[in-house]
């Protein structure tokens, strides 16, 4: 799944019904005692291609619903602190590519890059062997003698920038 943030998850619908892509699922949380709020919007993988992309509103932007009350006394940042970008195998790429680049209303580069407000998303060639979804996740190393290690887990690369 990529999840993406949003300030106005409601904006958003209009756009997917135009477009013809469905919600698979929505829902929300609310946590008055916590002092948070969570509402999502899950979209159809079969209208998306790929991987299923997720619209969320956390209330405060910064909180993490999902992660729990207290998940901020567990982060740890001392070999990584941001995704940086993902990479996203496809049989048909430039297909994919265009497919989220109008989901995404942003535009798609000639090397099938689609640049978001922080991070971005590119779109690679699966080939025979390899299945579709996502392929690399790129992350910034701020233990910088770790910049340009890559490691496979579960099929997929974790590179440190």
């Amino acid at each position: 799944m990529v999840i993406l943030q949003t300030d106005d998850l409601e904006s958003w619908r209009p756009h997917l019904e135009k477009i013809g892509v469905r919600i698979a699922w929505q829902g929300g949380i609310e946590s008055p005692e916590h002092g948070f709020s969570w509402a999502g919007l899950h979209l159809h993988p079969r209208d998306t291609g790929g991987m299923m992309i997720s619209f969320d509103r956390p209330d405060p932007p910064d909180s993490w619903a999902g992660a729990g009350a207290h998940w901020r006394d567990f982060v740890v940042q001392d070999v990584v602190d941001d995704l940086v970008s993902i990479e996203v195998r496809s049989s048909d790429p430039d297909q994919m590519a265009d497919r989220w680049a109008a989901t995404l209303v942003c535009p798609v580069s000639a090397n099938r890059h689609l640049e978001l407000d922080r991070g971005g998303i590119s779109f690679a060639v699966a080939s025979d062997d390899e299945p579709e979804g996502l392929a690399t996740v790129t992350l910034n190393a701020t233990d910088r003698s770790r910049a340009g290690q890559s490691m496979i887990l579960g099929g997929m690369e974790f590179l440190l920038v």
